[in-house]
């Protein structure tokens, strides 16, 4: 809504309509900072959790809600037994279909999983895809 808001403001030529998509602009920052002050809030009073939210964030893509999103979902990492298995509860490993001898069709994603890590992960994967060599030159393998 913020970029709709902002598109709508290079768009506005009319000093009063581009002062209130300015106000608009200005609250959503404010309502959004806000929530992530209450998403983070609990985090911070947990010595655990708040080590575990500052690693994950430090991922370069992985924002206040995406790391969130994480850790309500993937409450304890450090229980998987290796990253196929974290894979695998996210529904992001791949799914081969054979049928005899004949029949070979192309792997898909499973989705065998939480939608919601798919969901949080997909932006940082695109972001990670941008601007970082080693994925990117992985998903151009993987293309």
């Amino acid at each position: 809504m913020t970029t709709q808001q902002k598109n709508r403001l290079t768009d506005s030529r009319d000093q009063q309509v581009r002062a209130r998509w300015q106000r608009l602009i200005a609250t959503f920052a404010t309502e959004i900072e806000e929530l992530e002050k209450q998403i983070t809030a609990p985090i911070a009073d947990h010595p655990a959790l708040l080590k575990t939210y500052e690693l994950l964030k430090s991922i370069k893509g992985f924002g206040p809600i995406t790391v969130a999103i994480l850790m309500a979902e993937m409450p304890d990492l450090a229980e998987y037994e290796d990253a196929a298995a974290a894979a695998a509860d996210a529904g992001v490993t791949p799914a081969h279909y054979d049928s005899g001898d004949t029949v070979h069709r192309k792997p898909k994603m499973s989705k065998i999983g939480k939608a919601s890590i798919r969901g949080a992960l997909f932006f940082p994967a695109l972001t990670a895809m941008r601007f970082n060599p080693i994925i990117r030159t992985f998903a151009e393998r993987l293309k």
